[in-house]
């Protein structure tokens, strides 16, 4: 997961480094409407059919989700995770909403898994097109729907598929900050960025990546 995250931070690094070719209109949701949207809602509806499709017993990373999350309240599960876990703590207090609201049953321990993965379809989308554009970002969001390694971490109830939609997230809102210099996107960079570091220590190394584009593009 450390690798798929890196590999991501050096790619939305690089990417800021190549022009962008995008229609310009004042209104971002004309300029969704007016390029792929049946597309994209069809793929999306694709991702969550395939992330549903195929179930597989729990293992025992994700049984140890299960039991963080059957605590019998916030902080103690907190102060377990203190004790005995290597994880910040994001994630895990996703988990323990997800089995109050919707039971302990392995669909509602893997929900915040696979509504992060469904929701990298429509963000994957919208970072390729911030970079480049629409007809790019609806080719990343096909690969993106169908990618077993993406189809495979929204089906755990662990951590990484969170991971990846705040990573990319981050990369939207910093390249739409480059671009346009809007104090709204630089507030979801940070946190976004804030997200990525509670979610999975590694993805520090995302956040430096990223830091280091700024960097890039303010020495111009």
């Amino acid at each position: 997961a450390s690798t798929a995250v890196l590999a991501t931070a050096l790619g939305g690094a690089a990417a800021l480094q190549l022009p962008a070719v995008r229609l310009h209109l004042d209104n971002p949701w004309a300029a969704f409407v007016r390029s792929h949207a049946p597309e994209l809602v069809l793929l999306t509806g694709t991702a969550l059919g395939l992330r549903l499709l195929v179930t597989r017993g729990l293992w025992l990373d994700e049984a140890t989700t299960w039991y963080q999350a059957s605590l019998p309240s916030l902080a103690v599960m907190l102060d377990d995770i203190r004790s005995t876990d290597v994880h910040p703590p994001l994630h895990h207090v996703v988990s323990w909403f997800s089995v109050r609201a919707f039971g302990d049953g392995e669909l509602a321990l893997r929900l915040p898994s696979v509504a992060a993965g469904v929701a990298l379809v429509p963000a994957l989308y919208a970072t390729a097109r911030e970079l480049w554009d629409s007809r790019t970002g609806l080719i990343v969001a096909w690969l993106a729907t169908a990618a077993p390694i993406l189809v495979w971490y929204s089906q755990e109830a662990r951590m990484y598929s969170l991971l990846l939609l705040f990573a990319v997230l981050a990369a939207w809102a910093q390249a739409r900050a480059l671009r346009t210099g809007s104090p709204v996107a630089l507030v979801a960079y940070g946190a976004a960025c804030a997200a990525v570091i509670y979610t999975q220590y590694f993805g520090v190394l995302l956040v430096i990546a990223l830091q280091l584009a700024f960097l890039q593009g303010a020495l111009r």
